[in-house]
């Protein structure tokens, strides 16, 4: 049983189709600049508060490359928790027979929230939690890179993790 190649270009469009209906849209630029706004939380709280000194030349290269892979690191965490999320609450919605513009923008709007708001908060508890307890007694500059590394590792590890949980719950449902 041959399938004649208009038949199949038809299928092709179909399902790209498909594919392109289900397909969100997001903005890359939000993600990071939000990454960059957490991320210099915790920079300036040494700045200020543990008097950072930022006029040497490691401190200045310290201060600015952190928080930029930082942000970087927390971008692809709000990406990855947002496709989880959204994925996640998905299939209660599908019981409805109409869904609207309006009903696809708000579970956007809620996934998209709940992963800003949990990235941010999990990335600031850490980092806080790390630069004032847990390598306090180290040089400042190595409590510096250390606070970043772990929080911005952490939070990414987590939502990683989160995305592989999603997954394997919903192979575990379709058997």
């Amino acid at each position: 049983m041959s399938v004649s190649p208009k038949q199949r270009l038809s299928d092709d469009a179909l399902l790209e189709q498909r594919i392109s209906e289900h397909r969100i849209e997001k903005n890359k630029g939000l993600f990071t600049s939000s990454g960059l706004l957490t991320a210099l939380l915790p920079a300036y709280i040494y700045a200020a508060v543990l008097n950072y000194d930022y006029t040497e030349t490691i401190g200045i290269v310290l201060l600015l490359t952190l928080p930029i892979a930082s942000a970087y690191v927390l971008s692809l965490a709000y990406d990855i928790m947002f496709e989880s999320e959204y994925h996640k609450w998905v299939h209660h919605y599908d019981d409805s027979k109409e869904v609207g513009a309006n009903l696809q923008a708000l579970r956007i709007q809620c996934a998209l929230s709940w992963a800003v708001f949990f990235i941010n908060a999990l990335f600031l508890a850490v980092a806080v939690f790390s630069q004032t307890y847990l390598f306090r007694s180290v040089d400042i500059r190595l409590n510096f890179l250390l606070t970043f590394v772990l929080a911005a590792g952490l939070t990414l590890l987590i939502a990683s993790k989160n995305e592989e949980s999603r997954k394997r719950r919903k192979n575990q449902q379709r058997r």
